[in-house]
C-alpha cells in the first residue's frame, strides 16, 4: 500500500548523530552525506570497508542474539554509536517488505502486501549534495466480502527523486517528487500521482536535537497538503525520540557489535492507505481511497553499511474506504498486522 511514509525522508542531516530510521517502504528517501568528519559518532559518515557490495550474506547469517563477547569492546566504542547507515556505493540498497492485516470480522477487508525498492545515489559536486532515485513497485491483494465491492488486487509503481543539500553545520535542505502509478491493472483513469516534498532541518545541539520544519504533498484523495514538523532527540546513543508528525517514533537500542550490528525495539504510530484508479464491479472507472491508522512495537538489526531487517507487529485501527464518485465512507472493522522487512 502506498503510505504515508513519503514523510519518512531522512531530515536530521548533518555532522550530528540525529537522524531518522526510515522504514519499509519509505517514499523520497534517505540520502548519505559525507561531510569530512570521522568520528565513529557520526552516522551518516558513509563507510570506508566494504565499498559498493551489498552485504547479503552478512544481512542473513548473523544469528538474532548474537552479541559477541563484551570484554574485547573499549566502553567508549560500546556506549557509542559506531554503525554506519550508509556505504560508499552508488547502490545503496536493495529492499524487499511484507505487510499482513487480518481480516478478523465478517465485514472486514484483509490484505497482503509485498513492495520493493532499490535506491540509487550520487554527489552532485561534492558530498555536500547528494541526489538520490529509489524505482519502487507495491502489490497489494486484497480479501472482503462480496457484498464489499472492492478489487481483489491493487499495484503501484514510482520513483522517489531527492536531493539534499547539506548547507552547514546547522541547516540541511531536503527536497523531492515521487511520481506514480496506482491501479488494479484495469482502468488507468487518475492512476497518474505526483507526491513532493520541502524540508529544512536545525540542528539545535549537536549529536542531541533537531528540529525538523517541511510540507508536502501527498496527492491522496483524502489527503493533500500536510505538515511535516517535530523535533529528533537523542538523549544518548541508545535512546530515540523520532517526535515528527505524522508518523512519531520512540525506539531503544538492546544490542550492540561496535562496528557490526546494532539492535533496536521500537513502538510507533503511522498511517495506511493509498489512492488507486480500479474498475468497478459494473466496469465502472472509478477512484478507491483506503485509509487506516497503525499503532506498532517492532525489531530492527541494522548491520554496518545499512543493511539489515525488521519484524513487526501492530494494532490498526480508524479504516475506511471510499469512492470518488459517491464519497461515501464505509467504516471498516479494527485489526491487527504483522510486517517485516530486509535490506541488502
Amino acid at each position: 500500500m502506498l503510505t504515508f511514509t513519503l514523510l519518512a525522508l531522512v531530515c536530521e542531516i548533518g555532522p550530528a548523530q540525529v537522524y531518522r530510521q526510515v522504514d519499509p517502504p519509505a517514499p523520497i528517501l534517505s540520502l548519505p552525506v559525507d561531510n569530512g568528519n570521522s568520528a565513529a559518532f557520526d552516522p551518516f559518515q558513509a563507510p570506508t570497508s566494504q565499498p559498493g557490495r551489498l552485504q547479503i550474506m552478512e544481512t542473513l547469517r548473523i544469528p538474532l542474539g548474537s552479541w559477541g563477547d563484551p570484554n574485547m569492546w573499549a566502553p567508549q566504542e560500546l556506549n557509542s554509536t559506531t554503525i554506519k547507515r550508509f556505504r560508499q556505493s552508488f547502490v545503496q540498497r536493495a529492499e524487499l517488505a511484507t505487510t499482513f492485516i487480518a481480516r478478523n470480522e465478517e465485514n472486514g477487508i484483509g490484505l497482503l502486501s509485498a513492495s520493493t525498492n532499490v535506491m540509487l545515489t550520487a554527489p552532485l559536486g561534492s558530498n555536500d549534495s547528494v541526489l538520490a532515485v529509489t524505482p519502487r513497485y507495491a502489490a497489494d491483494w486484497l480479501n472482503g466480502p462480496e457484498f464489499i465491492d472492492v478489487p481483489s488486487f491493487l499495484q503501484g509503481a514510482s520513483v522517489d527523486i531527492g536531493w539534499r543539500r547539506f548547507i552547514n553545520q546547522k541547516w540541511t535542505f531536503l527536497a523531492g517528487i515521487q511520481p506514480g502509478y496506482y491501479n488494479d491493472r484495469f482502468s488507468n483513469t487518475e492512476a497518474f500521482r505526483m507526491a513532493a516534498l520541502a524540508q529544512l532541518t536545525y540542528q539545535v545541539t549537536p549529536e542531541k536535537l533537531s528540529v525538523t520544519l517541511g510540507i508536502a504533498d501527498l496527492d491522496q484523495a483524502d489527503y493533500g497538503i500536510v505538515p511535516n514538523v517535530g523535533i529528533t532527540w537523542i538523549p544518548n546513543p541508545t535512546t530515540r525520540f523520532d517526535l515528527v508528525f505524522p508518523e512519531p517514533k520512540i525506539s531503544r537500542r538492546v544490542g550492540h557489535i561496535p562496528y557490526l550490528l546494532e539492535d533496536w525495539i521500537y513502538t510507533a504510530i503511522s498511517f495506511g492507505g493509498g489512492t488507486w484508479a480500479v474498475q468497478r464491479a459494473s466496469g465502472f472507472d472509478d477512484v478507491l481511497n483506503l485509509r487506516d491508522f497503525r499503532i506498532t512495537i517492532g525489531f530492527e538489526r541494522l548491520l554496518n553499511g545499512g543493511s539489515g531487517f525488521e519484524v513487526e507487529a501492530g494494532y490498526v485501527f480508524t479504516r475506511y474506504m471510499e469512492y470518488q464518485s459517491s464519497q461515501i465512507r464505509y467504516d471498516l472493522p479494527e485489526s491487527f498486522m504483522f510486517a517485516a522487512g530486509i535490506r541488502f
